[in-house]
């Protein structure tokens, strides 16, 4: 016999935030002033120094790390530059006296702008899983090693190693990571923090400076349609992601071939 019940309203579920996404890691800055972002081609900054001591003078001026800058190219400073992306999530509501559609899309676009922006690094702004000629390693162990390696070879700071989320999963079981059960931030041996998404290719390990997200107020914009009663909501954001001096590099992870047959 059904149920005839009315329904009754209650308090929405918590949903805990993912862990071991981009945002576990990256630094994120929120700019108050969305035209910055909106109406720019790149975004740039004034970094920290991205060279290394020398022990004799006439060695003491590394490359600035960007050429064909305008006139900033150089060797005095060092610049950064990062790239733009814009997400966008929409809802369709009845028109009522009790209109949700800017909160739902604002909180839709909220909840999931993380995997936006590792979509983003994948495969739009930095192609991570389409690298040139990445170098490579015989294991999934071995690829981190020479990712933690390579990076502070190249980077002052402490880097990021990236890589897919099952491969973070095979990686703890080789012990290879290790995870802080308060936060759930996933690290190799050295300490440095790892980044994983289902985003990312199981082929690689990539390894880069600190990453920083900046992103605008989230905006949303109204349509009407009375025709058919109903009101379309959108909600949008514009974000811009950079890396400090080392952009991500990859490993390939390539087995040697055991000499079997088919």
């Amino acid at each position: 016999m059904a149920n005839t019940n009315p329904s009754i309203t209650v308090a929405a579920p918590t949903r805990s935030p993912r862990r071991g996404g981009l945002y576990s890691v990256a630094e994120v800055i929120d700019e108050q002033d969305a035209s910055r972002l909106a109406f720019a081609g790149t975004i740039e900054w004034d970094s920290l120094p991205c060279g290394f001591p020398a022990f004799a003078p006439g060695l003491c001026f590394p490359d600035a790390g960007l050429d064909d800058l305008d006139d900033k190219a150089g060797t005095a400073y060092s610049f950064g530059q990062g790239k733009l992306a814009a997400g966008y999530y929409g809802v369709e509501c009845f028109l009522g006296p009790n209109d949700t559609s800017e909160q739902e899309s604002t909180n839709g676009l909220i909840g999931s702008e993380e995997r936006l922006l590792e979509h983003a690094l994948a495969d739009e702004l930095y192609a991570m899983n389409t690298p040139t000629d990445p170098a490579s390693a015989a294991s999934l162990l071995e690829a981190i090693a020479a990712a933690d390696s390579a990076a502070d070879t190249a980077y002052a700071g402490l880097p990021v190693i990236w890589m897919s989320r099952a491969n973070a999963v095979r990686a703890a079981a080789e012990f290879a990571l290790f995870t802080d059960p308060g936060s759930g931030l996933m690290f190799t041996a050295n300490g440095t923090p790892v980044i994983s998404s289902t985003l990312f290719d199981d082929g690689y390990v990539w390894f880069s400076g600190a990453v920083t997200v900046w992103r605008t107020p989230v905006h949303t914009y109204l349509g009407q349609d009375l025709t058919l009663n109903k009101e379309l909501r959108i909600a949008e954001r514009v974000f811009g992601i950079g890396f400090d001096c080392l952009q991500p590099t990859a490993i390939q992870i390539t087995p040697p071939d055991d000499g079997g047959g088919a």
